[in-house]
């Protein structure tokens, strides 16, 4: 029984803990991309 348990939220607490690295690459990226269409658009000015 707390054997499954903590299977159980082990596994629940790996599974947020991906979602949020995702998320967190995601994020990152869309600032670089940010960054470099900003760059861009300031070279073509």
């Amino acid at each position: 029984m707390v054997k499954t348990k903590l299977r159980e939220t082990t596994t629940s607490l790996e599974q947020k803990l991906a979602e949020e690295q995702a998320t967190r690459l995601r994020a990152e990226e869309l600032a670089h991309l940010t960054q470099m269409m900003k760059f861009v658009s300031s070279e073509n000015i």
